[in-house]
């Protein structure tokens, strides 16, 4: 659960433009101002959340990568790369994904309840907030549950258990990850880094588990993975 976030509503603008869904302002007849600075240096503004196991920024970029474009599917939101991972951001949910097997996926979050919820007034700069928040709070939470799954990923290794080791191991280092991201209007990036509660997390998977084979060992029992969301 994302337990905190700051925005300014004049960033939040400059988010739904990058969009492509913000609304045309209405005219205001107001005095001259002092010249403004480029928008483009306002966008790289990082937006702070944090969460249990994680503390993200987020930062918006104005450029557009269309050859990833192509890869987005109907219910697709966003994708963020963490490796050979990916996170992906869905209108039902996001999940964990290793990104030459699709098959090896494992969920984030098993719902995204922002997404049925619809300002009444249709096409009102209401909505298009709620549907900046709801995809604002969606990568956080997917982010913030990343820990845990791997966690859970390390406890019961699935096929590729070396590379979520590596993984784990690269986010128990001293210094941030960042994650590049690529959404439908614009790329961004998400720096994470881990809580107390995340780094214990991990660091309980991935202590005593390494035998002379696999250099993974299950140490505890869970239920199985569900199977990946694009078959």
């Amino acid at each position: 659960m994302i337990s905190r976030a700051t925005c300014s509503i004049g960033f939040c603008w400059v988010i739904l433009a990058w969009t492509g869904c913000a609304h045309r302002p209405v005219a205001v007849a107001r005095a001259p101002e002092p010249k403004a600075e480029p928008v483009a240096a306002v966008s790289d503004m990082p937006l702070s959340l944090a969460g249990d196991d994680t503390r993200v920024k987020i930062s918006f970029h104005s450029s557009q990568n269309e050859s990833l474009q192509e890869e987005f599917e109907q219910d697709d939101i966003c994708f963020l790369r963490a490796g050979p991972w990916r996170i992906d951001c869905m209108t039902s949910g996001s999940w964990l994904t290793f990104a030459e097997d699709e098959n090896d996926a494992s969920p984030l979050l098993e719902d995204n309840p922002m997404w049925q919820v619809h300002a009444s007034r249709p096409n009102s700069s209401g909505g298009t907030l709620m549907q900046f928040f709801g995809i604002l709070f969606l990568v956080g939470a997917s982010v913030d549950r990343v820990p845990s799954t791997l966690a859970d990923y390390l406890d019961r290794p699935g096929p590729h258990a070396q590379e979520a080791a590596a993984l784990a191991e690269r986010l128990l280092e001293d210094r941030p990850l960042v994650l590049p991201g690529i959404a439908r209007g614009g790329a961004f990036t998400v720096t994470m880094e881990l809580t107390d509660s995340g780094r214990q997390a991990l660091e309980d998977a991935l202590e005593g588990n390494t035998d002379s084979g696999t250099g993974i060992r299950m140490v505890r029992s869970g239920t199985p993975r569900p199977h990946a969301r694009r078959q």
